[in-house]
């Protein structure tokens, strides 16, 4: 178990390093966004739930409310980034999937600390 969350911290330093890297040199594009918010993700998903937790029923619980929640604003997120990009005010399909992406992620975090106040 311990090697799973040390691995986590890893992979979630790697994506922040990797992705802040191609955002300072590159440029900031699509894959150095995705790869930034994934590691910010995955270090709030190890904040909610530390190593030393087991891996009980009620982590389980707050981990399915927090991802239906999510499922369904993405439902509205879609719909909304669909309108705008409709009505061009958003000129890129590739930028409103990008917002899309990023409220989703952000979205999951912030679902996650908010049922594990609540529950």
């Amino acid at each position: 178990m311990k090697r799973v969350n040390l691995f986590k911290r890893f992979l979630a330093a790697a994506f922040l390093l990797y992705g802040g890297y191609l955002a300072v040199f590159e440029g900031p594009d699509t894959l150095s966004i995705a790869l930034i918010l994934a590691g910010i993700t995955q270090l709030t998903v190890d904040l909610v739930f530390p190593k030393n937790d087991s891996v009980d029923e009620r982590q389980r619980s707050v981990q399915s409310k927090s991802g239906s929640t999510t499922y369904a604003l993405s439902i509205v997120y879609a719909f909304s980034l669909l309108a705008l990009v409709h009505f061009n005010l958003i000129q890129h399909v590739m930028t409103a999937l990008l917002i899309m992406f990023s409220l989703q992620m952000l979205t999951y975090t912030a679902m996650l600390f908010l049922y594990k106040r609540v529950m």
